[in-house]
């Protein structure tokens, strides 16, 4: 179909040919995208212009605001590069407390931890490492 995201331009043609009355199947061929994809732009929309509540599709259709969808759309893309800065960190301290832990310091060679303990402490990291990487993933992609 069109591009990947929705365009301040296609949303503006969107809710002025939703004022006029077309149904979503006619404005979809008009500008290239699918149902779904308008569909799932005016609900979310409409979805935070009520605050959460949810409402019919008849009334969230009158409700969208081109602007408010660009808005949030803006929003989320922000979000996401901020979530990618913010796993990106935790996980490079992650990997220096590997490094740390198994490194000896300033040349002094102190006696390294139990066998258990370097493969309980392997464990919780690698379990923290998957946490964050599949929060990472679920982000990226939503």
């Amino acid at each position: 179909m069109g591009q990947k995201h929705l365009q301040l331009a296609q949303r503006v043609q969107i809710e002025t040919l939703l004022k006029e009355g077309y149904n979503l199947s006619f404005i979809a061929k008009t500008i290239g995208y699918s149902r779904a994809t308008l569909t799932k732009e005016i609900q979310r929309t409409t979805l935070h212009a009520t605050m959460g509540r949810t409402v019919s599709t008849r009334i969230s259709r009158r409700m969208y605001k081109a602007l408010e969808g660009q808005t949030l759309a803006d929003q989320k893309q922000r979000l996401k590069k901020s979530t990618v800065k913010t796993y990106a960190k935790t996980i490079a301290i992650l990997l220096i407390s590997f490094i740390l832990i198994l490194k000896p310091c300033n040349g002094y060679n102190y006696k390294l931890p139990e066998r258990a303990m370097i493969r309980e402490f392997l464990s919780l990291w690698l379990e923290k490492l998957f946490y964050f990487t599949a929060n990472f993933i679920t982000e990226i992609s939503s």
